[in-house]
């Protein structure tokens, strides 16, 4: 596959380090879920709570 790269002119190094960014954002954006999706489910669930803001003010 790299002889192939290689020949077709591709640069491995520029293909390397975009592949390991990606991998890395896809990993840290993971884990950032995972640590606080407590919180982000308890935040989607105040409406359920507390009612939409404002929704006395609503037309429909």
């Amino acid at each position: 596959m790299v002889a192939a790269a290689r020949e077709a002119g591709v640069n491995l190094s520029q293909v390397s380090e975009a592949a390991i960014r990606a991998a890395t954002s896809a990993e840290q954006a993971r884990r950032w879920k995972e640590e606080n999706r407590e919180a982000v489910d308890d935040w989607s669930r105040w409406p359920e709570r507390n009612g939409l803001p404002y929704a006395e003010h609503r037309l429909w």
